[in-house]
């Protein structure tokens, strides 16, 4: 207790997951599964001198990732522990994922049945989390879902119209999505039979093969033989 606030301290260490790219580096966040604190306070115990970061618990919903940028805000602001009532403290967990609430979007308005998942956790009487984030049924298929990212955020470079697409080595899926954010309230969906995409790779949005993907959310209610009869992607050396 600091101020009469409940506070949690959680430790936290600065990763650079990619050597190639030093500068892009970020503080893993861990959410706690109680709704005890008023106050998360990430320690960043291996800086020099140490960091801390008070954060109130309405800030978060989720375990995610800020750069240092982000939480300079944050850094030392033992004030907070004194503000009123209009502090961020309210104790919310996100239940759906914005890629999981894209798909439920639009497969409903493709006249597609979606039914979530619930996790092992909330089976067993846990609030959270509630449904598997990563994984649908819709139209009874089993989908997993994946953001196809951009290989650039700059609408003015050619990389924009570019994304990375992962091939999963998970067999539970029967069809796996890809997510493609067109704008800020636009997401367009990749619509992959299982199998058809072999490689990982990263390629044109406009490219022949991928198209006849996109937004197709009829191949869900084809059946085994009509998929069958489509070829898989086939890339140009």
């Amino acid at each position: 207790m600091i101020e009469g606030r409940r506070c949690q301290v959680i430790p936290c260490t600065r990763l650079r997951p990619n050597a190639s790219y030093p500068q892009a580096e970020y503080f893993p966040l861990y959410l706690p599964r109680t709704t005890w604190a008023d106050f998360l306070i990430y320690v960043a115990h291996k800086e020099t001198p140490q960091r801390f970061y008070i954060i109130p618990r309405g800030e978060l919903a989720k375990d995610t990732g800020r750069s240092p940028e982000s939480l300079a805000p944050f850094q030392d602001a033992w004030d907070w522990l004194k503000a009123g009532p209009n502090a961020k403290l309210n104790r919310d967990f996100e239940t759906v994922s914005w890629q999981l609430q894209a798909v439920i979007t639009r497969a409903q308005s493709a006249g597609q049945s979606v039914e979530l998942i619930p996790t092992k956790k909330a089976q067993g009487g846990r609030r959270w989390p509630a449904t598997i984030k990563r994984r649908v049924l819709i139209a009874k298929r089993r989908c997993a879902l994946f953001t196809a990212t951009r290989i650039s955020q700059d609408e003015s470079k050619s990389e924009f119209n570019y994304v990375f697409l992962r091939v999963s080595a998970e067999k539970w899926a029967e069809f796996n999505l890809y997510l493609v954010e067109t704008d800020a309230s636009t997401t367009d969906v990749l619509i992959v039979p299982r199998g058809h995409l072999r490689a990982t790779t990263s390629c044109a949005l406009d490219n022949p093969e991928l198209e006849r993907y996109v937004n197709r959310w009829e191949l869900l209610s084809a059946s085994p033989e009509a998929l069958a009869t489509m070829k898989p992607i086939r890339w140009r050396g």
